[in-house]
């Protein structure tokens, strides 16, 4: 889906709180949203920075959040959910493909595809790691992963020439 007209900031009201996005046009999203700088508004900047606060956010219900990681628990022991699981992350994965392919242009799409779905399966894996090794060690996963994000980014910015 492409919009080329930038949409009103989204409110959360109570009526709306619980509610999941399940599609956005980012472009569209970030055109008008007050927490991007108008200077990357639209770019792969700001989708760069929006899945680095959806990451942190993730991380964060995964070390928290006990029906999630009960959850993740029986998925990981279920062959079943483990296949819904990678149908999932490659939708997913394909989603974030088509929002950044126009800010990346010259870039395969199964690249894309391929590099969304490592970063969101890595995510996940670095969630629940940091949840099961040593205080110290569990505290750096992080900031190892964002490394790995951002520099997944700027593989991506490179292969484009933009």
């Amino acid at each position: 889906c492409i919009v080329s007209e930038a949409l009103p900031p989204l409110a959360v009201t109570r009526d709306t709180a619980p509610s999941f996005i399940y599609e956005l046009a980012v472009k569209s999203f970030t055109m008008r949203h007050p927490g991007v700088p108008e200077r990357l508004r639209g770019t792969l900047e700001a989708l760069t920075e929006a899945l680095s606060r959806s990451f942190d956010a993730y991380f964060e219900i995964l070390q928290r959040d006990r029906l999630i990681i009960g959850l993740w628990a029986i998925v990981q022991t279920d062959p079943e959910l483990q296949a819904l699981d990678l149908e999932d992350t490659l939708q997913n994965a394909r989603h974030l493909a088509g929002v950044a392919a126009p800010m990346l242009p010259g870039v395969a799409t199964d690249r894309l595809v391929a590099t969304f779905m490592m970063l969101i399966q890595f995510s996940l894996y670095a969630g629940r790691l940091a949840r099961d090794v040593p205080g110290p060690i569990a505290r750096e996963l992080p900031a190892a992963f964002k490394v790995m994000f951002l520099e997944s980014m700027q593989s991506l910015k490179r292969a484009s020439g933009t």
